[in-house]
């Protein structure tokens, strides 16, 4: 590799965290965030939802949508 950037200082901040939760089914486990969402509206803390396909994306997106 070339030019490689070494981090010699841990990345972590106090406004960013970090989780991992089982998935049972989007209803199960996306409903707490889109009622949480429906509340704050653009108040609510950003969050970063990775999917393994851009299917997943997709039904997510889908899912928010008809909401």
């Amino acid at each position: 590799m070339c030019q490689v950037a070494v981090v010699a200082i841990s990345p972590d901040k106090q406004n960013i965290r970090h989780a991992v939760a089982p998935f049972v089914s989007i209803e199960e486990s996306f409903s707490p965030i889109f009622r949480k969402l429906a509340e704050e509206k653009v108040l609510m803390d950003r969050i970063l939802i990775f999917c393994q396909t851009p299917d997943d994306c997709s039904t997510l997106y889908l899912f928010f949508k008809d909401r």
